[in-house]
Order: structure tokens, then sequence, then C-alpha cells
């Protein structure tokens, strides 16, 4: 399970660690080199193009900081393909060719041991220390397989490729307490105290807006809440944040958002402008944030700098195009 939010009564705000390799792909090897924040990815390459099997290995190095894996959790980093038939105009996500651990003709490369894991949907893969171990990661020539075919091109494409990655925490599955203790707490348990709820599995949930022998919750006219106060279901497949997933470590900087940006569209990027009036209605530098767009590709003078102005549709938008969810 990859989100960027956990559900009920706290939000994280994230930043996305955002490593950007471009090259020419299928099948041009011409490649250039940049970084963010601590995560960087070096030497990107494309290798071992396969028209039998309708796939591309796609080659970098990476590296990041502060990184650890105990018996209980670990970081990781979420890496993912954009790539563009159209001289960069436009960019769309790349599918992997296989899921799993270490899968099929990927390879960990050599240095900092890690593995490779694939979730099911294909769109990225996670990084992260295959034994326990603290410190700094650098690990050269990774290959991911890109299956061009299952994204609708040809041998004979002439495709651009960019490479993301997000740093990531992985959150083991684990019992935890929704709410506080106050009165006027968002959820309650049982007939008549003020505890919070104790989410101990992946079960439905059933809810009423009264004391009851189950869960329950104060009626305070929120959004989103159950505006007949007649019992209520949360279903076994909603997210309650019991079941282990991958929490992004940091908010999303200004270096990150602009790379996003520049993915976009003239038209998406009117849609997620960041500096017009609807944000902070300037070029300069306003509250700490130095993004600058007005035509073109956007720009950044402090990167690694939390990226301030984004609304709750800014936010759901970047997961979206890195592959995540709220």
């Amino acid at each position: 399970m990859r989100k960027i939010i956990q559900k009920f009564l706290w939000t994280v705000d994230c930043r996305l660690w955002t490593i950007l390799c471009s090259c020419v792909l299928v099948f041009l090897c011409s490649c250039a080199l940049a970084y963010a924040n601590n995560v960087s990815a070096t030497n990107p390459s494309l290798t071992q193009q396969s028209t039998t099997n309708s796939t591309v290995e796609v080659e970098f190095d990476i590296s990041w900081d502060n990184s650890w894996r105990t018996s209980i959790n670990y970081d990781a980093a979420w890496v993912f393909i954009k790539y563009s038939t159209d001289s960069g105009s436009t960019w769309a996500h790349a599918t992997l060719k296989t899921s799993g651990t270490n899968p099929t003709n990927f390879s960990q490369g050599t240095g900092t041991g890690l593995d490779i894991v694939v979730p099911t949907d294909l769109k990225g893969a996670f990084l992260q220390r295959s034994a326990n171990g603290s410190g700094s990661v650098d690990t050269d020539d990774i290959q991911f397989v890109w299956d061009w075919n299952a994204d609708g091109l040809s041998a004979s494409t002439t495709a651009r490729v960019k490479v993301f990655a997000v740093e990531m925490v992985y959150v083991p599955e684990y019992a935890f307490y929704a709410g506080d203790t106050t009165s006027t707490a968002a959820f309650k348990q049982g007939s008549s105290d003020t505890d919070p709820w104790y989410i101990q599995n992946a079960d439905a949930i059933s809810v009423t807006n009264c004391a009851s022998d189950g869960f329950y919750y104060v009626s305070g006219d929120q959004i989103g809440e159950d505006a007949t106060g007649s019992a209520f279901s949360i279903p076994a497949a909603f997210p309650k944040g019991y079941n282990d997933f991958y929490l992004m470590k940091y908010e999303i900087s200004e270096r990150q958002w602009v790379d996003f940006f520049n993915t976009l569209t003239d038209t998406q990027k009117s849609t997620r402008d960041i500096t017009d009036s609807t944000g902070k209605n300037s070029d300069a530098v306003v509250n700490r944030n130095t993004v600058a767009w007005s035509t073109g590709d956007a720009v950044t003078t402090r990167q690694d700098r939390v990226c301030n102005y984004l609304s709750w549709a800014d936010r759901c938008a970047y997961a979206d195009w890195a592959g995540l969810r709220p």
C-alpha cells in the first residue's frame, strides 16, 4: 500500500525527494544528470533493448543519506519513470515489466545491497536495504525493465525518459489509537467513555453517532460526517492505517514541485500554477517561496525548501503523477 496521508485524525504534508535522470530512449543513449536534495542519480543509460519481449532496461546509479533498516521498519526510495514521445511536450508514466521482489532481468546493481520491490500495478518500484544497517546508500548500475509495448510504443519509437525517486518510510502493520481522550474527541469507543478508537485490525468498522457498545463519534456538523445520525460501516477495503504502508519521509520541496510542474502541458500548468492570484500571486520570493513561472519551465532558487502555497488539489495531483495516493 502506498499513500501520503494517513486517514482519521492526522495528516502529513510530504516532501518528495526527487531525482531526475534524463536520457533519450528507443533507442538513443544521450543522457543528462540532475540532483535533488539527499537523493541523487548518476550515469543514466538505456541498455538491453529486446524487440522480442518489447522491453528495454533503464539503468542508473542511486544514493541517499540517512538510510536505515531494522527488524521493525526501514526507509526506501520509490522510483518511477516518465517518458515522452513528442520531444518533451507531454509525459506519460512508464509501466514496468514484472512485479515482485527482485523480478527477473531487473538488476540490484552493486554497492549498498538493495532489494527492488515492484507492486502489482507496475508503476514503479521501491528500493530498500536488503539487510539491517544504517548510513548512506550508494548503489550503481540498478536496472529496471520497462515494458514499452504495454505503454503502446513500438521498437521504432523514439522516446525520452525521466527517472524520479521519492524518499519513503515503511510503516509496519500494527494497532493504533485514533482520536484523543477529551469530551470533544471526534471518535470514541464504548458506551460512555472518552477513549479514542483502538484500530486493531483491517476489518469493517460499524459506527454510530451515539454512545453504544461499539465505535461512535460526537456530532460536530463536520464535512464528511454522517448527516442522518444513523449507524454506518467503514468497509474492510477502506485503508484504515492498520495494514503496513509506505509514507513519504519529507514534505514536498520546491525542486520536487518544479520537477512535477515541468512535465505538465501548458494547460495543466495554468491549473497548477502556484504563482497566480490564487497562490502567492507573484514570481518574486513570497513567504520564502521562490518558485517562478510565466511560460516554459518553472524555476526555483531554493530547491530544498518546503514548497508552500500548495492546495489539497495540488498535493493530490502530485501524488497521482508520482503513482502514490492520499
